[in-house]
């Protein structure tokens, strides 16, 4: 084990939320920190927000000694896609064996560190680990255990919204698709398996959306794991209940699904599910186009747009595909997508084995 551990959190992109930002850093200082640790270090990666009151904020926080906080401005919204890559390539440098990546609405549990490094350590097969996002609003509600995608990229959340606590006994170390971007941490030297021709470990192209899907599919690709550790506590104040739809929302959403399937299926799969993924976007944006225009252009828009990507969106696929896959696409269909021919959804064989 390295001596040398970062994390990273991701500011978000008005002044408003700098309170926000405090809570989060006061739970992270005030947490646990796993032995043989010499030192924490916090780059903050913030957009727009006034770095008068940041800087402020930063000073009259009590530090402790083994902590030690960054902090790098930008006057422009980078997306939060862009934001994750800055705070990893920034990362780097410290040559961290672990790197944790958080949103500023949080809140860590005391021991929230210790139990992933812990499981880290334990299953050197898993590159990266999201960890258990318990709403902060309520702090009972799920806020994310294991997210999930069929084919076509439809999401599956499984616990989503239940009582944490009425379900906690059922809860096991889980293989999910992709990790949830509010908080998960990665290994270094096996993240370094998947990371994008430039070096980036989102993809700043998606800048919102689907971003995290992208890259857990490439963890998957390079023949490693991703999975959630559900005794490892977030609380995250989701700034939405569930899924709020916005014609943004939707936007990216149907661009960067599209952009995702045609930078890591193989090809026979490719023209399979992208085929059917048009098809049904499609006849969505017909039956919405009566309910509300707005929602069907943005539809529409998202397809031309991803088009307008494909040159980038090759270039991609070409390096996912000669130096990130190291499994075929069967591997990862069977092992952690959902089914499109199933009625009745098991979760049983994602659970990693309890020895």
């Amino acid at each position: 084990i390295r001596r040398q551990r970062q994390m990273c959190i991701r500011d978000s992109i008005n002044s408003r939320d700098v309170d926000k930002l405090a809570h989060a850093i006061k739970s992270i200082i005030g947490s646990e920190i796993p032995k043989g640790i010499d030192e924490v270090i916090i780059e903050i990666i913030d957009c727009c927000s006034d770095l008068m009151k940041l800087n402020k904020l930063i000073k009259n926080l009590n530090i402790p000694q083994r902590f030690r906080i960054e902090l790098r401005h930008y006057d422009e919204d980078l997306g939060p896609a862009h934001q994750h890559n800055n705070g990893f390539k920034v990362a780097l440098k410290y040559n961290p064996s672990y790197i944790v990546f958080l949103d500023n609405d949080v809140e860590v549990d005391r021991k929230w560190l210790s139990k992933a490094i812990e499981f880290m350590e334990k299953h050197r097969d898993v590159a990266v680990a999201q960890y258990m996002l318990i709403s902060l609003h309520d702090r009972k509600s799920i806020d994310r255990y294991c997210n999930l995608v069929d084919p076509l990229l439809y999401g599956y959340h499984i616990y989503m919204g239940e009582d944490y606590h009425a379900v906690k006994h059922k809860l096991r170390p889980i293989k999910c698709f992709y990790p949830d971007g509010a908080a998960f941490i990665v290994r270094v030297n096996a993240i370094k398996k998947c990371l994008l021709n430039d070096g980036s470990i989102y993809n700043s192209a998606f800048f919102i959306v689907a971003d995290d899907l992208d890259f857990g599919w490439r963890v998957w690709l390079s023949g490693q794991k991703v999975v959630t550790i559900p005794n490892a506590v977030v609380h995250h104040m989701r700034s939405f209940k569930g899924l709020k739809v916005n014609p943004r929302f939707i936007y990216y959403q149907v661009r960067n699904k599209l952009l995702a399937m045609i930078i890591n299926y193989e090809l026979p799969n490719l023209l399979r599910f992208l085929t059917l993924y048009l098809v049904s976007t499609f006849l969505t944006a017909l039956i919405v186009q009566k309910i509300n225009a707005t929602y069907s252009k943005a539809i529409i828009k998202g397809i031309i747009d991803a088009l307008k990507e494909l040159r980038l969106a090759l270039t991609q696929r070409k390096h996912v595909q000669r130096y990130v896959r190291r499994v075929r696409d069967e591997y990862v269909l069977k092992t952690v997508m959902i089914s499109l021919s199933l009625t009745t959804v098991s979760y049983t064989h994602l659970t990693l084995p309890t020895n």
